[in-house]
């Protein structure tokens, strides 16, 4: 047993060690000859605190001479000002460089409530030490206050406030599974070396405004927390004061009817309850975040901060034909007197209301209703803003089953596309006259028709494109947008209406309203999570030093604006790529590239605004990517391909500038996903190949040798599905890419990409088949530079000075590369758009580029001139380009077809203090 104590007791101690402030004294101090111990000084900062202690020395070649060192080791600082209702998970790594298997007694030694000792460090920052302290009866603010020390920490030990949970990690020699598992507990327990220790604060509604000090043994060598909880805020705000939306007429009987809520403002848990209408028949079921749907009893539900999605289901009978039904939602608490910390006040009966209530009404269609096509909406987005008087809207619209099931008629085509002004009660403006597009200047879409099977006939389902040119005036434009089918029946087939607004404004000093305190450091990817298919959600990495903890924001926002951005995560890390699987949507979350802990992945749980350690949120330690940045999986959802770097050490096997890491997805019982890498993700191709997965490397042996870099800034994937000589259907993964021209030499080269300056390839690769393909592949073959020619003015070359944006539009078969100007001038920024006709062939190195949108037009206090773009994006089913500006702090949407822009997001010009507290 000493000997398995022996090995955990270094391994923590270094781990200790490693984050300390205080340096240590030389070696000839004598270390058994010290004296005034207990002096503890504590320097806490972010997402941790030094616990020191100031020891005078008596030195071995002096030993009348006496020298003053301070010895200290890291611990663990929970979140600032955080919730005190539920479980608050600390940041944890594995305990490494210990021999796997051995056993050491883990257990909660001591947890005090300190609140006001000298433990706390509001209080001890007024004196030079804890001994100073603990002898002082009381100190003074700046505010000349004088404020009474809490003599003794409080022992809440048996009160279960701190537990600890152990998980698995994967062994990158041989890629098993090390360590155990074992549920949160605060009992007596074993710990095997290399388990994951996740410490947990388990606080309830009554522990606001407390400091909390926890301590872990973990085989003799104690692992200290520290959690400071905030002030309980109940206070629920919404998006909109009608946040159940507008009531809807026609609706289908027995289809379930969908609204999707989302509230902010409050800290603790706040109930939901939903009042049906007395004596109506229909059901209500409830779907917190992207959980299972559960039966509404009568009973309320909570939401918290971290959760605070949730959607309603409403469902009537399938006969229930023009019935009307009408619910009241209530979201809040009445909250009665309570003390700082959550405790009731007693001889106090007074309230506070901080309810949000609305209600909602639906109306089912008659017996004899004709249904309409439905429409897809691609431009502009359900919400944006613009500084010009016009806009081109641009969508499709369909033949549905409803109608191909309502009669068996033969052919059916859209007759019409309706658009009218309406106004914030969504009733047409006076003055406003429909805009009507008729049946002539509709676009079938022949290779879109669908064949479906309608009892034992077929029925041919046909879309239609069509674009209209809509003027704006007044700062909010609100659009309904109905389409008009020739199906016969009783009525006319005319669809239900859809919105969208468009906000005219000539300044835009940020956007919407909700966004006015939202400031951007350094916007550096975006991603879209379109689970919620009504109102995706937009995800955006900002590398800033503003957030209370960590290095990086992961910012989110519905694009319906039915809720104001929030701040999901604070990470410890520079992150420059985040990506949503959409192909296996329900792994969740972000993975996330990150250039001090590389690669991990965020799970839906762990987007609730805290503070993550990427080294633990996925099993890739090591053996992953180094400096990850912008990101696309393949059709597949299992291979995510990045933009990479070489690694600060500059180590041969992480050379890379594309590399590709693969995942095993696999469901639980319970519907969740469970993934790791691939067990063949060490992949070794030559004696100088490139390091798992390496889909690209630019040097060769001899730039190996001078420690030249590998620098990769973007890339993006696209699929090619074409008829081989055979007559069969062949599908390709390519990848585009963009590295630096200028490489740089070893770790110290100022060249090394932390930015991009200079000028920079293009480069077109094809990957891999599959994983096999990529061990056995050659990284330094393969991939072709590309030269652009602008094909609207002589082939003149195409400068990408700076480019750091590349995008692919897969439907059309064009990629987008955003160029910033190269002379500081804004004219000069731009969107490339590309034509990948030839990206089979690589003897073709030569391609033709027209300019899709520019700063043209646009003087410098217009909101819509681009400054830097960092990231662009064309996924999750949306048909325009997403793109972050760094630059002007912004989110912009571009319509691949006109090259037209909106503002979907802008962040204030003035720089607060932090933000996301």
């Amino acid at each position: 047993m000493n000997t398995k104590l022996t090995y955990l007791s270094v391994a923590l101690l270094t781990a200790y060690l490693a984050g300390c402030k205080a340096d240590l004294k030389p070696t000839d101090i004598q270390v058994d000859d010290k004296f005034t111990p207990n002096e503890i000084l504590y320097d806490y900062e972010g997402d941790s605190f030094t616990r020191e202690q100031r020891i005078v020395v008596r030195g071995s070649n002096a030993p009348d001479a006496t020298a003053e060192e301070k010895v200290g080791k890291t611990e663990y600082f929970n979140y600032a000002e955080s919730p005190a209702h539920r479980q608050v998970p600390s940041i944890t790594t594995p305990i490494t460089g210990l021999t796997v298997g051995l056993e050491s007694s883990i257990y909660v030694e001591l947890v005090q409530e300190i609140s006001g000792t000298c433990y706390d460090p509001s209080v001890l920052s007024h004196f030079d030490s804890f001994a100073v302290c603990t002898e002082a009866e009381a100190f003074e603010t700046e505010s000349g206050e004088s404020v009474t020390i809490v003599e003794q920490p409080e022992d809440v030990t048996p009160q279960g406030k701190f537990k600890y949970s152990l998980s698995k990690t994967i062994n990158d020699a041989d890629q098993t599974e090390v360590g155990m598992e074992a549920p949160l507990t605060a009992e007596q327990g074993v710990f095997i070396n290399g388990t994951i220790i996740n410490a947990t604060f388990d606080l309830t509604d009554q522990d606001w405004n407390k400091l909390y000090r926890a301590q872990l043994n973990i085989g003799g060598i104690t692992q200290e927390y520290i959690l400071k909880t905030g002030e309980r805020n109940p206070k629920v705000t919404s998006g909109s004061v009608n946040f159940l939306g507008r009531d809807l007429e026609n609706t289908r009987p027995g289809r379930a009817i969908k609204k999707s809520l989302e509230f902010s403002g409050f800290n603790t848990q706040v109930p939901v309850k939903v009042e049906l209408e007395d004596g109506k028949d229909y059901s209500v079921q409830y779907q917190l975040g992207n959980g299972s749907l559960m039966d509404y009893s009568g009973e309320a539900f909570f939401i918290t901060a971290e959760n605070n999605k949730f959607s309603l289901y409403f469902t009537t009978p399938d006969d229930a034909f023009e019935q009307t039904y009408t619910t009241k939602v209530v979201v809040g608490e009445i909250t009665p007197a309570l003390d700082e910390h959550g405790n009731l006040i007693d001889g106090d009966s007074s309230t506070t209301n901080n309810q949000l209530v609305d209600s909602f009404t639906f109306t089912n269609h008659s017996a004899d209703y004709v249904p309409g096509p439905s429409t897809d909406i691609l431009f502009p987005p359900l919400k944006s803003a613009t500084s010009e008087s016009s806009i081109k809207f641009r969508g499709e619209s369909y033949i549905n089953m409803d109608q191909a099931e309502f009669s068996s008629q033969d052919d059916i085509n859209v007759t019409a596309i309706i658009l009218q002004q309406v106004d914030e009660t969504f009733e047409p403006l006076p003055d406003a006259a429909e805009i009507v597009i008729s049946g002539d200047d509709l676009v079938e879409i022949e290779s879109a028709r669908q064949t479906v099977t309608v009892g034992e006939r077929q029925q041919v389902l046909k879309k239609f494109a069509w674009t209209a040119d809509v003027n704006l005036q007044g700062d909010t434009n609100i659009f309904s947008v109905r389409a008009k089918s020739d199906l016969q029946g009783v009525k006319e087939s005319i669809s239900e209406p859809q919105f969208i607004t468009l906000n005219l404004r000539s300044s835009m000093p940020y956007y919407p309203h909700s966004a006015a305190s939202t400031y951007f450091k350094d916007l550096t990817d975006v991603t879209i999570d379109n689970r919620d298919v009504a109102n995706p959600r937009v995800y955006l990495s900002d590398v800033s030093n503003l957030a209370v903890n960590g290095k990086t924001i992961i910012w989110e926002f519905p694009l319906a604006q039915n809720a104001p951005i929030s701040c999901r995560a604070t990470i410890n890390t520079d992150v420059h790529g985040i990506q949503f699987n959409h192909a296996v949507p329900k792994v969740g979350g972000l993975f996330v590239g990150g250039w001090t802990w590389k690669f991990g992945h965020i799970g839906d749980s762990e987007l609730n605004g805290q503070l993550l350690n990427l080294e633990t949120r996925l099993n890739v330690s090591g053996n992953s990517p180094e400096y990850a940045s912008h990101m696309a999986f393949d059709p597949s959802g299992y291979t995510l391909y990045m933009a990479a770097q070489s690694n600060f050490g500059f180590q041969l096997n992480e050379q890379q500038f594309v590399a590709s890491q693969t995942f095993k997805f696999t469901e639980e019982a319970d519907g969740t996903i469970n993934y790791s890498r691939s067990s063949n993700q060490n992949v070794n191709n030559g004696s100088r190949g490139a390091f798992k997965g390496a889909i690209a490397k630019e040097t060769t042996s001899a730039g190996d040798a001078n420690q030249e870099l590998n620098n990769g800034f973007s890339i993006d994937a696209y699929t090619v599905t074409y008829t081989n000589d055979e007559g069969l259907e062949v599908t390709e993964d390519w990848i585009l890419s963009l590295d630096g021209v200028v490489n740089g030499f070893g770790r110290n080269d100022p060249d090394l990409n932390t930015t991009n300056k200079g000028d920079v390839y293009l480069r077109s690769m094809k990957v891999p088949a599959d994983e096999s393909a990529i061990k056995s592949h050659n990284p330094e073959q393969g991939h072709v530079i590309i030269n652009l020619v602008d094909k609207n003015n002589g082939d003149a070359p195409v400068s990408l000075y700076r480019a750091n944006a590349v995008a692919i539009d897969d439907k059309r078969g064009y990629a987008y590369i955003a160029v910033p100007e190269t002379v500081n001038d804004a004219k000069e920024d731009i969107i490339w758009k590309v034509d990948l006709k030839d990206i089979r062939d690589q003897g073709i190195r030569q391609w033709s580029a027209e300019k899709l949108s520019s700063n043209e037009g646009f003087g410098n206090d217009s909101p819509l001139q681009m400054g830097r773009i960092s990231a662009m994006v064309m996924e999750a089913d949306l048909d325009y380009l997403i793109a972050t500006d760094e630059e002007k702090g912004s989110v912009i949407a571009i319509d691949p077809i006109s090259g037209q822009r909106v503002v979907l997001l802008k962040g204030t010009s003035t720089e607060p203090a932090s933000v996301c507290n």
